[in-house]
Formats: C-alpha cells, structure tokens, sequence
C-alpha cells in the first residue's frame, strides 16, 4: 500500500503500483486500487508525478474509472507520454454518485 493520504481521499486506496514497460518504449503505472467509501463512487481518479534522475518533477501519468461499488477493486493503467526514473502518488480524486 502506498503512503497515507489525507482522510478526503481515503475513500481510494491504491493497493499496489508498479511501473512497466509497454510496446513502442513507452511506460505505464499500473495497479489496484479500493473503493473503501460504503458508497458508489461516480468518478475515481489517480494522478502519478514522474520524476526524472535528478528528482524533478518531468511530468504526470492519469487514469479513471466511473461507477466504481462500495468495496470494488479497479485495475487502473496510468500511461505516461515521457520516459521517468521514479514515480510517487500525487493525488487520489473520487466523485460520489448522486443519490
């Protein structure tokens, strides 16, 4: 599991994230994450800072999902459009369904 985050954004949990290679040398996050909330998520969002080998920031990798159940698991695939040494959680984002 990935560090805490503030308890807004605890409705996600990111389980585990890897970096991997893909066709045509690009690179993608991918990973599990949980819908902890009790409730329907209409929007889940993970953002990944991509840092490069001197730890600057060099860009950011994002995927969603919708309709996300209380207790579903998403297989998120963040693709990243540049080359990085390293990668950290940036910001977790869910949208409640409306009821």
């Amino acid at each position: 599991m990935l560090p805490a985050l503030p308890a807004h954004a605890q409705d996600l949990i990111v389980r585990e994230a890897r970096s991997v290679n893909e066709a045509g040398g690009r690179h993608a996050i991918v990973g599990t994450a949980e819908n902890r909330s009790g409730r329907m998520l209409q929007t889940a969002t993970v953002m990944f800072n991509l840092y490069g080998e001197h730890g600057t920031i060099i860009g950011s990798a994002i995927d969603e999902t919708h309709d996300l159940p209380p207790d579903g698991r998403w297989t998120f695939h963040a693709r990243a459009w540049t080359l990085f040494a390293d990668f950290g959680l940036a910001r977790i984002r869910t949208v409640p369904a409306a009821r």
